[in-house]
């Protein structure tokens, strides 16, 4: 009796891990395209009124970033900004 307790506990464990990762494939495939920007403030996120700007431009647009590690030495918001800059682009 206590073998099929067993036996099943371990079944339902591992039928739960086939569900799970089931589920991740289907999800992966089916919400692929959507993304969601859940940072504070939505940092990440684009205004519609950029997306406008963004669909008109034609040609290829080349952006630089430059940034001196040397000058801001104990600027730390100036740091965070320039990250933060730098993971956008």
């Amino acid at each position: 009796m206590m073998q099929n307790r067993i036996l099943y506990s371990w079944s339902g464990l591992g039928l739960l891990a086939v569900a799970f990762v089931a589920f991740m494939v289907v999800n992966s495939y089916l919400f692929s395209g959507l993304r969601v920007d859940l940072t504070e403030g939505q940092l990440y996120t684009v205004s519609q009124g950029s997306r406008n700007i963004i669909d008109s431009i034609e040609e290829p647009v080349n952006l630089y970033f430059f940034y001196s590690d040397k000058t801001t030495r104990g600027l730390t918001s100036l740091r965070d900004y320039a990250q933060r800059v730098r993971e956008l682009l």
